[in-house]
């Protein structure tokens, strides 16, 4: 009962259209990739929040960190995968850093195969975690394109640093709450985009991996 409450008041909640990506420069195929990770990434987000109630009634004191696990090791599978994908089509320098994510894809492959499917009800946590890493792959085939373009139709006349402040600042207010963090993610995404247009190919790669890196852990 709690969890259709939950799922009924986001459902209520679900974030809008109406963000900063109105503005002429951004073209509508980007709009359309950015709307979908969000929506995938709200869908995720929600998810755990459905994910973690029955752990929350259970009479374990391990509960709640079983879904922890359960939920981290699945951002880890799907990351992963998501990141050999990223480094390899983007070609990526750093061989390095891109045979540490095929290990650690590997070793993920490995413990997923001998996880215990009662740990994820239904799958549906596995299904909204591999859904949102699909759409971020897909969007970032579009960013890349997008970047690579002459920048005649863009306005970067801003110094590098304002365009990092802009970034910073627009990245920076998604923990605030869920419907706020998925409401700017829209404009945070494009503002990232616009810095990236004025990075080296080796250093737009390291940002993005970073940050994914980062969203990887959001299990909270």
């Amino acid at each position: 009962y709690i969890a259709l409450m939950i799922r009924d008041y986001y459902a209520l909640s679900e974030p809008t259209d109406d963000y900063a990506l109105s503005e002429p420069t951004v073209p509508e195929h980007l709009k359309t990739r950015i709307k979908h990770y969000k929506d995938a990434y709200y869908n995720s987000s929600i998810q755990k929040f459905l994910s973690l109630e029955p752990y929350t009634r259970a009479s374990s004191t391990r509960a709640p960190q079983i879904y922890h696990e359960e939920c981290l090791r699945l951002e880890k599978l799907y990351f992963t995968k998501w990141a050999v994908h990223y480094l390899s089509k983007n070609g990526a320098t750093d061989i390095t850093l891109l045979q540490s994510y095929e290990n650690e894809y590997e070793e993920a492959k490995k413990g997923d195969e001998n996880a215990d499917p009662r740990r994820d009800w239904g799958g549906r946590l596995r299904a909204s975690i591999s859904k949102k890493w699909k759409e971020r792959e897909i969007l970032d085939d579009v960013e890349s394109a997008y970047i690579a373009e002459p920048r005649t139709n863009v306005n970067v006349n801003k110094d590098d640093k304002s365009l990092e402040e802009q970034a910073y600042e627009a990245y920076s207010t998604l923990g605030e709450e869920l419907r706020s963090l998925v409401d700017l993610m829209g404009e945070a995404e494009f503002q990232r985009i616009l810095l990236l247009t004025t990075l080296p190919k080796d250093e737009q790669i390291k940002m993005i991996i970073q940050a994914m890196d980062k969203d990887s852990t959001n299990c909270s």
